[in-house]
């Protein structure tokens, strides 16, 4: 059971569980457009997810992050260092296309990181846009990279999963601001400093009834789409209702950031069956 124990703790504080959720999503995007599966973006995006997690909890903003004492910090280097490896080798069987969604989008986690843009501070120490960043991020990663392999979409379609895609990150981002409310200084203005708890999560739920509702202004819905979009909203609203500022430890970690390999896992199953 202690292995267990220390195994599940390995694979959320080296940033696995996070990767795979945001691979999840990038297969979301293949299946909802039909897209062959493209592997190498997946070993991509799983490499790089890991380095820049890592690097953000470890290394830029390793204050705010309580490290168990158990946890093997070598094993993680290596991880971190073998991931990093691992997207270096795969980036270069990505299309030119992809490439340049890529490039912009590391420039800004880099500038999020480190004060590149400004001698004082990083992009994220700019007050207001933390979530905003982050949101643009993984919607520029998990839907525009994924339509880089020669979807021929309308382009109001790909602005509507767009907008649903930074709307849904930036609504499982609550609890977690929520959570680290005690960690964020006064001068970052995060959303819950600004409307306070009970706001944010009320925030939290007309953003959920926006992401639900721009889907009618697609040009084509499937029924596997439909019910996982509905199933999707309930399960983040859960969630969101249930986001406390003290929380369970594994209850963001875990528990929130389990939500986008549910929809991929969800939409697999109806798409299979449906």
């Amino acid at each position: 059971m202690n292995t267990l124990k220390r195994l599940f703790r390995f694979y959320i504080h080296s940033s696995i569980h996070v990767a795979i959720a945001v691979c999840s999503l990038v297969l979301c995007t293949f299946l909802e457009y039909a897209i062959p599966i493209q592997m190498e973006l997946i070993y991509f995006t799983f490499g790089i997810t890991i380095v820049a997690y890592n690097l953000m909890k470890y290394a830029v903003f390793s204050v705010r992050y309580h490290i168990p004492e158990s946890t093997s910090m070598k094993a993680i280097q290596v991880l971190t260092l073998g991931s990093g490896l691992t997207s270096l080798y795969f980036v270069w069987a990505l299309p030119l296309s992809a490439i340049s969604v890529i490039l912009p989008l590391g420039l800004l986690c880099i500038g999020y990181m480190t004060p590149i843009f400004s001698k004082k501070k990083s992009l994220r120490n700019i007050p207001g846009i933390k979530v905003f960043i982050i949101g643009f991020v993984w919607t520029g990663i998990t839907v525009i990279l994924p339509l880089c392999y020669g979807a021929q979409l309308h382009s109001i379609d790909i602005g509507i999963v767009s907008i649903q895609r930074f709307l849904f990150i930036i609504i499982v981002m609550l609890p977690f601001e929520i959570r680290d409310l005690k960690y964020d200084t006064l001068s970052l203005h995060t959303i819950p400093q600004c409307l306070g708890i009970q706001n944010t999560k009320k925030l939290g739920f007309i953003l959920l009834l926006i992401f639900s509702t721009v889907a009618v202004f697609r040009t084509s819905v499937t029924l596997p789409n439909f019910i996982t979009t509905g199933s999707i909203v309930l399960i983040t609203g859960a969630f969101l209702w249930r986001t406390k500022q003290v929380q369970p430890t594994y209850f963001c970690s875990f528990g929130v950031e389990s939500i986008a390999i549910l929809w991929c896992i969800l939409l697999y199953i109806l798409n299979t069956l449906l």
